[in-house]
């Protein structure tokens, strides 16, 4: 057996930011030596400023769309916008656009919190800008601190630092905000009165008291609304989401770039995925933006920066017809896109859209892999949502992709309801069997990750399963795949651990995260040890939750809990 024909294996996780700040560090930390093409940051004298941080290190925060969509906004409405990430902020020099700007100057900290990874990124940031991290040792002069984000699903472990969240779509709220702010000197004034906005959630407006698992015991709203609705995204065809700034030192492989989200949630009501259950509209409906928009964005861009290469985000959503999801709309803009002589790269895919004609227009826009997303085993699928999906199909893209010289990517998940030992033997039988189909001169690469129970979907209930017990499944599964695949998990990392305690966390894991995020990268030993410390059981955080029970975030409300509590019931609950 040759080196090349033996499994590789690819971790990734935590963030390690120290590291991230050495290598900016060297580069110089100003923003027009880091953003290589992009519109230039206006100042508007007399109005409001908002400090606009990511709390990802530059190189995933710059590449961010809904950071960037957030920050062309406020923009657009003369909003003075100041920036920084977890590795450029810092006691001297607060802001990568303006080195004489500190946040005291500013009327609203806004920040970006996409996953939980960066949670102790949030705590590091307002600690690195010279503010107390408790919000409730902040004075009136201090700008209020807002959070916004994808991970706000559950903004609960978050509810001692931050004054007001921001649920659901973001634009127009902040900007209301950042007016108010503005024009008012009495913060608990402005506080009360962002409770009226639709889609804020002002924490210090409730008292929340939950038990040692995690369950709600008291909840006492006062004047403030019982339930906070998710503002519904924007319309797409009217406002796109597109990126203005790239960076030579962004995360992705190439130098310069035009990404475009293509819709905003899913047909598909995957149980465990967020996307499909938060994004898109309350109804359930997915957004979609028009192929011409897409077109004409893309030539504005080149036309101005010579950008060639546009990168399709949740392509594998892009559908606009009424009935399920196919492929005619994603075929179409791939034709005006090569018809304009433009690359393009997709990410995952969703099988119901793959045909021939599609891997030809793949291959032809300069596509190097393709990436679909089958969970599990085939008789597990359709507790998955995916019964759509067979092995059989699986076998004919990777006959299809060795037509193309294609690279085969494959996310799959443990600890999906009916699975036991022989599922990840089982699942390695496939990829192996996959693997014999796909051409050797074709990469074939596998993501095995736990299933990671989040907020606002119906596996808010659902168990998780232990990182001891996920590494072993992971044993079993690479012992049956046979050779020549790299497996990429996050498996190996803390994040197995953490990421769903704070997923399902509550208001008891503020001083974890205060603690924690005096250590650069903490273990999971040490996790453990500072849960322990403050007397924390972390079994309320893997086991099943009971729908009969009020979770800590219930009074956030993106799909209608009570829908979430009869699907789990009917489906999982055994």
């Amino acid at each position: 057996m040759s080196k090349d024909d033996r499994n590789h294996i690819t971790h990734y996780g935590s963030i390690d930011v120290k590291k991230s700040k050495r290598l900016l560090n060297k580069r110089g930390m100003s923003w027009d030596q880091l953003v290589t093409r992009g519109s230039r940051i206006p100042a508007f004298p007399g109005r409001p400023k908002v400090a606009l941080l990511n709390a990802n290190p530059f190189s995933e925060g710059i590449a961010n769309l809904g950071f960037q969509t957030i920050m062309q906004w406020l923009i657009s409405h003369e909003i003075n916008v100041y920036v920084g990430f977890a590795d450029t902020c810092s006691t001297a020099r607060h802001f990568l656009n303006d080195p004489n700007t500190k946040a005291g100057d500013c009327d609203v900290i806004a920040i970006s919190i996409p996953f939980e990874d960066t949670y102790l990124n949030v705590v590091r940031l307002i600690r690195s800008i010279g503010l107390n991290t408790l919000a409730a040792s902040r004075n009136g002069g201090d700008p209020l601190v807002v959070a916004g984000g994808m991970a706000m699903i559950n903004p609960m472990p978050f509810q001692d630092f931050i004054d007001a969240f921001v649920i659901g779509e973001g634009r127009p709220a902040l900007v209301e905000i950042a007016e108010r702010c503005a024009s008012s000197l009495n913060k608990s004034e402005v506080l009360e009165s962002l409770a009226g906005i639709a889609g804020v959630y002002v924490p210090s407006s409730y008292s929340i008291v939950v038990d040692d698992r995690g369950r709600v015991s008291e909840f006492d709203a006062g004047s403030a609304p019982k339930t906070v609705y998710s503002t519904p995204a924007l319309n797409m065809a009217a406002n796109p989401i597109y990126s203005n700034w790239t960076s030579e030192f962004a995360c992705y492989e190439y130098d310069d770039y035009f990404s475009v989200m293509m819709a905003l949630g899913c047909k598909k009501k995957c149980p465990f995925c967020v996307v499909g259950h938060v994004q898109g509209l309350r109804t359930g409906e997915a957004l979609n933006v028009d192929d011409d928009v897409v077109v004409n964005l893309a030539e504005e861009r080149r036309d101005r920066y010579g950008t060639d290469l546009v990168k399709l985000f949740f392509s594998s959503a892009f559908s606009s017809g009424d009935g399920d999801i196919d492929s005619e709309d994603l075929k179409t803009v791939h034709e005006k896109l090569i018809g304009k002589g433009f690359q393009v790269r997709d990410g995952s895919l969703n099988v119901k859209q793959a045909d021939r004609e599609l891997m030809g227009l793949l291959k032809a826009a300069g596509q190097t892999e393709l990436t679909f997303a089958p969970e599990t085993v085939e008789r597990l699928r359709p507790g998955m949502l995916k019964s759509y999906i067979t092995d059989e199909k699986l076998h004919q893209l990777a006959e299809w992709a060795s037509e193309g010289k294609l690279d085969y990517v494959l996310y799959t998940l443990c600890g999906v309801p009916g699975e036991t030992d022989d599922t990840p033997r089982e699942l390695g039988r496939l990829v192996r069997s996959i693997r014999n189909v796909l051409a050797p001169d074709c990469r074939m690469e596998v993501h095995y990750n736990p299933v990671f129970t989040k907020a606002q979907t119906p596996f808010q209930y659902y168990r998780m399963l232990r990182p001891k017990e996920i590494r072993r499944k992971f044993n079993l599964l690479k012992s049956s795949a046979g050779q020549g695949i790299t497996f990429v998990s996050v498996i190996d990392d803390p994040m197995c651990y953490y990421q769903p305690i704070l997923a399902r966390g509550d208001p008891r894991l503020g001083n974890i995260l205060l603690e924690l995020s005096r250590y650069s990268q903490p273990t999971e030993a040490q996790w453990k040890e500072a849960l322990a410390r403050h007397r924390i059981d972390d079994s309320s955080f893997f086991d099943s939750r009971d729908p009969n029970d009020r979770l800590p975030w219930e009074h956030i409300d993106y799909a209608n809990h009570q829908k979430l509590k009869s699907r789990f019931s009917f489906n999982y609950a055994l």
